[in-house]
């Protein structure tokens, strides 16, 4: 707004803006040019306005409402100053001390507006009693108070008798590097809207009012950098003064973590009570409201008052707050004092709170914290004070809390309620007697740790803590040694109740009472080194329903007692895979107490991280009952109890070497089992401390008596090194001797290993339907079955695969089938193929397919053939005639001669005698294979915990229907087979047809004269050398032993017909010598393989 700066009348009153009665000791030029000025404007014949802003004057300025803005240095005469021009504000500079005077003014007014003042030092006369500072600059200039001087920091000497400024008010000025210091009264004083920079305001207040009000408003001011803020204020006590500090901001305030700077702002207030003033009252004299502030510090001090003042902080951003009250009085009608903190962010906020004696009178001081960001607070409230606090929805890094007592009174207990805190200390500390119980309820908190120190050694009601609903998380490094809940108490109730601790390194709770009673309830510790520790002397300890599992500690594991002469109660607790080298879940060292453990539910660990330890789980010293417990040890471990009158202890230990046990050793309602170790079985080993290792190839399973039976693997079922007894399958089987592909797996062809369902194609099963055809065709127009090539060919063809094993067999198709196929992504070998989900049984029927249908497709071709020369015989015999038939019967035996001359010649054969070559060769082709496969289905292996089983697949039992006709088909069809060939080829010797011929001829073959029957030598050699391959599991001693059978074979060939006749009689015993020594060599290699058995 415009005010008026200066006006001249010659008969009129001269009202100034500015009054100035200057005397200098040293007088200057620019003093004397300002008496010039002032002396001008007195003197002349018009009434002219002019204010101190810059701009543009109008052609109409100079009249009240429009003041010109200037007068210009240049100016001769008055009628310059409406005229229209740029100009500049006044500024005023002084030199010297210039004394402000306002004795002329009937209302002591002194009031600046718009005014630039530079380089002034000014001493304030008692004349002024009101003091208005607005919208002005004061620069490098000194205000103070003629009378008063400071003699030390913050303590102003004032005489008696002067009079003070009763109203202050210092707005919307600009203050650089000036330092004031004013001393007010009881009118209203208001510091607002100012930029105070490199500034120092001291501002002194002493009310002389013995009753009413006073307000002192400090706002909307910007703090600059080395500026400071103080107020002193002295009133009575009936005398009620609110100080309100509102949306004051430092400009290099960023955010409260931010390290002080020392060139920062601060703000300071000070309050005592007038000096003799003792007086009782009903009202709290002091009144503080800080709100929406961003300053770095702010501190205030209460000294001599009735009470603690009312305090209330909202939504501010202070770096550092500083707040303390002393030397409080007796005044038994102040009932309490609230001192509010909500929504604020502060970095550090100290709080010394002492009403003395006021704890007697019923004073109580309650500190109300709400939705604060804190990184860290200390609250001391020392001596006899008397204090409650309620923290709620806060985020606090750090809390100390340092009180005489806690607030029995419901209405004032210690609460914490839906905090997030971080490092928490707490000290109660009460010498004196008190008749009510006092309480501290924590409730839906998340802590870091927290360390209660409680001792109320002379109460006559004990102290109740109670810590409910709460969250303990050490978010820190594992490595940092924290515990989450240390409490000292002394004649104190503690009530932990359903409260969760997490990864601790120091441990979870660590609880040190005496003559106190302490209660865990529903409380989960969990992956802390050390769980809960309680020491403590003549106190009852109850513990009930909670969850100690997972911990470890070098001493300490789940739940650990120490002390004498208590009462303990450890009832319906769970107590999981806790870990120390002594008592891992409870150890009890208390003497003369009396421990009642029931309902218990313990699971020792099997891994011990510990190289030194006893093995025990629950270990109780002294008078103990337990009743209705269960225990269960790790994998590996026997039960081991030990109890007496005064100690119990429950081990859960290893077997030693040799021995063993399936599954642990356990308690069930006081009744253990699985106390003691086996012996170790044949196919395994067992090791001190270790789970039983199978052999390799072995696969161990476990009976209906818990003991190991050990078998050896079907060929690339298990694994080829030691392994632990229960994890020995090989290429995604598993179950029983492995015969059982894992989910999502099945059977496949060319492999031992199971394949992948989403890799099976049923498109194969199209390429297995036509095999048989092309078989059909190979056998039928080549003549392949009476040459000595194709014999030798097709009997080893039939032979390796049963000599070498499964692996080997399959490395070798897979490298060959890479060739033609597409091979694995993960090995660049073939793995083999399959057709979707089937199991064992009906993978062999489906490899019996192929020989099965050749065999059924010759036998039809031959059957139709038959039919069908028949059916023309009779055609022919009923078109031409007897005398054709005998014509025919003529030419048929002319023909046999021919068809004996072309054998003889390399003629081609007829039709049915390819079929019918075919299909003996077939036959004969696969016996060996159809021998092995039915053999595989009817070998059985018993388990004691399965029963009779296919080897082969052990999911599969032999009390199978189709085994029956299995066994019956083979019995009369397979097994006779080399008599019936025998008894075939009786029975077409000297047969004349060519039919006959023919099979002689595959029968017989390349062999000699006199050994034509060799064939069926053949046979039973391969159905000696399948029975060898199936039955005999071990595949070294089936490996000797079928390189011995063949070699048996072949010195047997050699010796019934190996020599010619015309040999020389004098190398006929070197060829015998040489015969001989592979019979003997394997014969000793046989007998020293199953004497190594």
């Amino acid at each position: 707004m415009r005010v008026v700066d200066s006006a001249c009348s010659r008969d009129k009153h001269v009202s100034q803006m500015i009054q100035w009665s200057a005397t200098t000791d040293h007088g200057t030029t620019t003093c004397r040019l300002l008496c010039l000025w002032l002396l001008f404007h007195l003197i002349s014949t018009c009434e002219i306005y002019v204010d101190g802003d810059n701009g543009i004057d109008s052609p109409s300025c100079g009249s009240l409402n429009s003041p010109c803005k200037t007068i210009t240095n240049n100016v001769k005469n008055l009628s310059l100053c409406i005229s229209s021009g740029e100009y500049e504000p006044p500024v005023v500079r002084c030199t010297g001390i210039v004394r402000s005077d306002c004795r002329n003014d009937s209302k002591h007014l002194l009031k600046w507006e718009n005014v630039t003042i530079r380089d002034c030092f000014v001493n304030w006369t008692a004349s002024c009693l009101d003091v208005q500072i607005t919208s002005s600059s004061l620069i490098d200039t000194h205000i103070y108070d003629s009378v008063s001087y400071i003699s030390s920091f913050h303590r102003l000497t004032i005489p008696k008798g002067i009079e003070k400024i009763d109203q202050l008010i210092i707005s919307h000025s600009h203050l650089h590097r000036t330092h004031i210091i004013l001393l007010t009264s009881d009118g209203p004083l208001r510091f607002d809207g100012n930029i105070i920079n490199a500034s120092r305001i001291y501002i002194f207040s002493e009310s002389r009012e013995t009753s009413g009000n006073r307000s002192i408003l400090i706002a909307d001011n910007s703090l600059h950098p080395n500026s400071f803020l103080y107020f002193s204020i002295t009133s009575h006590a009936r005398v009620i003064t609110i100080v309100d500090l509102i949306n004051n901001t430092d400009v290099l305030f960023e955010s409260i973590v931010e390290p002080i700077s020392p060139d920062a702002s601060s703000v300071y207030i000070e309050w005592d009570l007038l000096e003799g003033d003792e007086e009782l009252v009903d009202l709290n004299p002091i009144r503080l409201n800080l709100l929406e502030n961003r300053m770095f510090d702010f501190g205030w001090v209460c000294h001599r008052s009735p009470g603690v003042p009312h305090i209330n902080l909202t939504r501010n951003k202070i770096t550092s707050i500083n707040m303390s009250w002393t030397d409080a009085l007796e005044h038994p009608r102040l009932n309490s004092s609230l001192i509010t903190f909500d929504d604020n962010e502060v970095w550090t906020l100290k709080v010394v709170a002492d009403n003395g004696e006021g704890r007697v009178r019923g004073h109580i001081m309650l500190f109300v914290f709400q939705q604060n960001l804190i990184h860290e607070i200390f609250l001391h409230s020392p001596y006899l004070s008397h204090s409650a606090v309620d923290f709620r929805h806060n985020t606090i890094g750090n809390v100390v809390l340092s009180k005489s007592s806690i607030e029995g009174d419901e209405d004032y207990n210690d609460i914490f309620t839906k905090n997030l805190l971080g490092f928490v200390i707490f000290w109660y500390t009460y010498p004196s007697f008190q008749n009510n119980t006092n309480t501290l309820h924590m409730f839906n908190n998340e802590f870091f740790v927290i360390e209660l120190l409680v001792s109320f050694p002379s109460n006559r009601f004990p102290a109740q803590i109670v810590l409910k609903d709460n969250i303990w998380y050490n978010a820190f490094k594992p490595t940092q040694d924290a515990t989450g809940l240390r409490v000292t108490s002394f004649m104190c109730d503690v009530h932990l109740i359903n409260s969760t601790f997490q990864n601790y390194s120091g441990g979870a709770i660590n609880i040190y009472s005496e003559r106190s009673s302490v209660v865990i309830d529903s409380v989960s510790v969990s992956e802390c080194k050390g769980g809960i520790s309680i020491s403590s002397d003549i106190s009852n300890i109850h513990i009930s329903n909670s969850n100690i599992s997972h911990n470890s500690d070098r001493s300490e594991g789940g739940l650990s007692l120490y002390g004498s002469h208590n009462n303990v109660t450890i009832y319906n607790c769970t107590l999981f895979d806790n870990e120390s080298p002594h008592g891992s879940a409870i150890a009890s060292s208390m003497k003369m107490s009396h421990i009642d453990m029931k309902d218990m539910i313990v699971r020792a660990q099997k891994a011990i991280e510990h190289k030194i330890t006893d093995y025990s789980t629950v270990v109780i010293y002294g008078s103990h009952k337990a009743g209705n417990n269960s225990m269960t040890c790790g994998e590996e471990r026997y039960m081991d109890v030990s109890e007496s009158a005064d100690s119990l202890m429950w081990s859960c230990r290893p077997c030693d070497n040799g021995m063993y046990i399936i599954g642990r050793g356990m308690m069930r309602e006081d009744k253990t089992s699985k106390t003691d170790c086996k012996p170790c079985s044949s196919g395994a080993e067992c090791q001190f401390g270790l789970t039983p290792q199978a052999k390799g190839r072995y696969w161990c399973g476990v009976n209906d008596k818990e003991e190991l039976q050990c078998l050896l693997c079907p060929s690339d079922y298990c694994k080829k090194e030691s392994h632990n007894w229960h994890d020995s399958c090989l290429g995604n089987r598993e179950g029983v001797l492995c015969g059982t592909c894992a989910a999502n797996y099945t059977l496949g062809f060319f492999t031992s290993s199971c394949l992948p369902t989403s890799e099976c194609k049923s498109q194969w099963m199209a390429l297995f339907c036509i095999i048989p055809i092309f078989y059909f065709i190979i056998l039928v127009l080549l003549p392949i079955g009476d040459g000595s090539i194709w014999k030798s060919t097709s009997y080893f063809i039939q032979t390796v695969p049963l000599l070498i094993g499964q692996g080997q067999r399959n490395q070798v198709i897979s490298i060959l089938a890479s060739i033609f196929l597409n091979p694995s992504t993960t090995t660049g070998l073939f793995r083999g193929v399959c057709i979707g989900q089937v199991d064992y049984v009906e993978m062999q029927m489906l490899s019996l397919y192929i020989p099965l249908a050749t065999l059924f497709v010759l036998s039809l071709a031959c059957i139709f053939l038959y039919i069908y020369q028949k059916v023309q015989e009779r055609y022919t015999i009923y078109t031409q005639g007897y005398s054709t038939l005998i014509m025919m019967e003529s030419t048929d035996n002319n023909g046999i001669e021919e068809e004996s001359r072309e054998n003889s010649t390399g003629e081609k054969r007829t039709v049915m005698s390819r079929c019918t070559a075919g299909l003996i060769t077939a036959f004969l082709l696969i016996y060996g294979g159809l021998v092995s496969t039915c053999l595989k289905l009817l070998f059985c292996v018993q388990l004691e915990s399965s029963g009779w089983v296919l080897y082969n697949a052990g999911s599969i039992s032999c009390d199978q229907p189709w085994r029956i006709l299995l066994i019956i088909l083979s019995g009369l069809f397979l097994i006779p087979s080399p008599l019936a060939l025998l008894f075939l080829r009786y029975k077409l010797k000297g047969t004349q047809t060519k039919v006959g011929r023919d099979v002689l001829t595959v029968i017989d073959g390349c062999y000699r004269e006199n050994s034509k029957y060799w064939e069926a030598v053949y046979m039973v050699r391969r159905l000696v050398i399948s029975v060898a391959y199936v039955f005999i599991i071990d595949e070294r001693c089936r490996g000797h032993l079928l390189e011995t059978i063949c070699l048996l074979c072949l010195c047997g060939l050699t010796l019934l017909n190996g020599q010619v006749e015309d040999t020389d009689e004098r190398y006929y015993i070197i060829i015998q010598v040489l015969i001989l020594v592979p019979i003997l060599l394997s014969l000793v290699l046989v007998v020293e393989k199953f004497a190594g058995k």
